[in-house]
């Protein structure tokens, strides 16, 4: 049993700020000018909506001074009773670990192996980090109509701010490993068949808490008055009204990795070694490819990771040539046939996973809210591999335009890219300085050796017009390849 303490990070320097919910106050929100007609000028301008006096039009959306409370739901570390790290922790994580290694039939040749085993993380980054721009420790002005002559003498104006908060009890990243495994010694090989998994959880993720709601924009009650046709700015459309975007960095997000592997391994004997590993593998996450702010996230954001990669094959090997240098006393005709090495590696993979995309001709807002629209799928768009060309690698008729209003149904990773089958190969030769210990090494290094032309991405987002009609040509097609065959040579001297 292992015990963690990883407490919060702490900003020794009083400068991590956040939002609180629980400090929110509707009764403090700052009233924002709204947008109207002057009638004076017939142009669109900002209003006072408490005293109906007008003011220039970027204001609008912005605070009306000396109403509300700029800093409502605000809170710094270490202030009138808040946590210094803005967030807390638990005093403990407890990891209990267990393996056994067992052997099968007591000849020393079979071994039945596994073990689970539970590990504790405050994670790669440091959170605290995302509050340190936040208000009330940070004002970003917006100034308007000014020059260099006034910008130091007006104050500006200030409104809704975007905020990466960070807040509440929060728990350390949780990893689960496990395994069961079976290796074999057979002929001077080692086979090693398993089963290898991973659960994570508490995962760090980043969520909206303040998106506009859903089809806010496009809703005919949202419509700004003085420009027909499109809706009020978000300030206006919000849940916690007077503040942005709340990007929370928060502690909820899971994975789970689940695999069989199979690796075949020769020591170096009679001037041979080789090792061959084979894993079929499946990744599932929430986070990697976003979090919805609307939607359950099992529902619209648990899917195949972005690193995914069900099939991977790798084989490494290298081979002493035998000396071939004719008969004894030849010395010369050894120097160029004695000591020649080749080695390799050779790998085959699943391309990345992928779900395409799409925009429109004629800019519309689709889903209206803040989480964009995903593209619509009508049917399976994987093809078989002797119907891929280079233009087509998928079936782009089984996507369509999402309608207005919508979000659209495509699922996380629906397609993998194109995989790779790449072969690098040395050749080297060792000529000995009348020493075994002294030599100088010749190599030549092939990368791509078969110099097969190896994609690596596609054109995936789909274009469409008003009426459907899809009209990106390049929609499905290759968009760029590997690096073509390298080859490099080197010489080194040992001694």
């Amino acid at each position: 049993m292992r015990f963690y303490h990883q407490p919060a990070a702490v900003e020794l320097q009083g400068k991590a700020a956040t939002f609180d919910p629980a400090l929110f106050s509707p009764s403090k929100v700052p009233v924002l000018y709204v947008p109207a007609i002057n009638p004076a000028t017939g142009l669109r301008s900002a209003q006072n909506p408490l005293t109906g006096a007008f003011a220039i039009a970027p204001l609008i959306g912005q605070y009306v001074p000396g109403t509300g409370d700029m800093n409502n739901g605000l809170a710094v570390g270490g202030v009138n009773g808040y946590p210094k790290s803005d967030y807390t922790r638990p005093a403990l994580a407890y990891g209990p670990r267990f393996g056994f290694a067992y052997d099968l039939f007591g000849d020393g040749k079979t071994a039945l192996r596994g073990g689970f085993g539970i590990a504790h993380s405050p994670g790669q980054n440091n959170p605290i980090q995302s509050t340190l721009n936040n208000p009330p420790q940070t004002w970003a002005p917006t100034l308007s109509y000014g020059n260099l002559d006034t910008f130091a003498q007006t104050g500006g104006a200030f409104g809704p701010s975007t905020i990466a908060p960070l807040f509440g009890n929060q728990k350390t990243i949780e990893a689960m490993s496990y395994s069961i495994g079976v290796q074999r010694q057979v002929w001077g090989m080692v086979i090693d068949a398993s089963y290898v998994g991973k659960l994570s959880r508490h995962l760090d993720i980043t969520l909206n808490l303040n998106p506009i709601p859903i089809n806010a924009r496009i809703l005919p009650q949202n419509q700004d008055p003085t420009s027909p046709g499109k809706p009020l700015p978000d300030n206006f459309l919000r849940k916690y009204a007077g503040i942005g975007d709340l990007n929370n960095y928060q502690f909820s997000g899971s994975s789970n990795y689940n695999s069989g592997q199979l690796s075949v391994t020769r020591r170096f004997k009679s001037g041979l070694q080789f090792g061959l590993a084979y894993t079929h593998s499946k990744l599932l996450d929430v986070g990697s490819n976003g979090v919805s702010p609307y939607f359950s996230w099992r529902q619209r954001n648990y899917g195949v990771g972005s690193t995914d990669r069900p099939n991977t094959l790798s084989i490494n090997y290298m081979y002493d040539l035998p000396n071939v240098g004719g008969r004894p006393g030849w010395k010369p005709i050894g120097y160029f046939l004695h000591h020649w090495t080749i080695s390799g590696i050779t790998t085959f993979q699943t391309g990345s996973p992928f779900t395409p995309t799409f925009t429109t001709t004629d800019g519309a807002e689709i889903s209206g809210s803040t989480e964009a629209a995903r593209i619509t799928v009508v049917g399976n768009p994987v093809l078989a591999k002797s119907e891929r060309t280079f233009a087509q690698f998928f079936n782009t008729a089984m996507f369509q335009r999402t309608p207005s209003g919508g979000f659209g149904n495509a699922g996380i990773g629906l397609l993998y890219g194109p995989g790779i089958n790449n072969w690098d190969i040395a050749l080297s030769k060792r000529v000995p300085l009348h020493s075994e210990s002294r030599f100088v090494l010749l190599r030549v290094e092939s990368y791509n050796t078969l110099n097969h032309t190896q994609f690596s991405s596609l054109n995936t987002a789909a274009t469409f017009n008003p009426v459907g009609q899809q009209t990106n040509s390049n929609f499905g097609s290759f968009s760029a390849a590997r690096d073509p065959r390298v080859i490099q040579l080197g010489v080194k001297v040992v001694f």
